[in-house]
């Protein structure tokens, strides 16, 4: 017969199972939401509502096809090149998902600040991998020139959304970590380097 102590620990081991498959089942469903949103829904509109915006407007196509699908391909993988490393690093050195909408949490965020990687160079670079993706590769790829012309306005929109919304939430979890990383890393641009001193 089982001893109470190792029955407790069978107990304690099944509990943990359950929070875990719980936990599981709330991350999977925060990517389902993700990946419905921001790489379904947001794609589509850009790619519908792009060019029949543009005709409407009166607008012509942005460069000549095909140099439109070569150019937008290639930016394509420039953009998601930062928007997988940057999942990557949030994961693994994070411990945690990048999933989360005006500062409520999707699934269960990083427990750990994230400064190395891609996020030596940025402080959001899977915001710069999606801006990229979305008003510079989709509008090359569907020729549009509107949503190509949306660029510096979803620029703007991204900076005022993470110093709204985010980064009080980084600087909460993190303090005086995240206050000196701020200041060495721009929030968006990677090629922005702050001053140093």
């Amino acid at each position: 017969m089982p001893s109470r102590s190792s029955s407790a620990r069978g107990v304690d081991r099944a509990t943990a199972l359950c929070d875990n498959r719980g936990m599981d089942s709330q991350i999977l469903r925060s990517y389902l939401l993700v990946i419905a949103i921001y790489i379904c829904l947001i794609p589509l509109l850009i790619v519908t509502l792009g060019p029949r915006l543009d005709r409407l407007a009166g607008l012509p196509p942005f460069m000549p096809s095909p140099a439109n699908i070569a150019a937008g391909l290639v930016i394509l993988a420039y953009a998601w090149f930062w928007i997988a490393w940057s999942q990557h690093f949030l994961v693994k050195r994070g411990k945690g998902h990048p999933n989360e909408i005006l500062g409520r949490e999707l699934s269960p965020l990083t427990t750990r600040l994230v400064i190395d990687g891609p996020y030596r160079h940025s402080r959001n670079p899977m915001a710069y991998g999606l801006l990229i993706f979305y008003f510079l590769a989709l509008p090359l790829l569907c020729n549009s020139t509107l949503a190509l012309l949306l660029f510096p306005v979803a620029c703007v929109f991204e900076v005022w959304y993470h110093k709204k919304y985010e980064e009080p939430g980084l600087l909460n979890r993190f303090g005086d970590e995240f206050a000196r990383y701020r200041e060495q890393v721009p929030l968006l641009f990677p090629f922005l380097r702050r001053a140093r001193g």
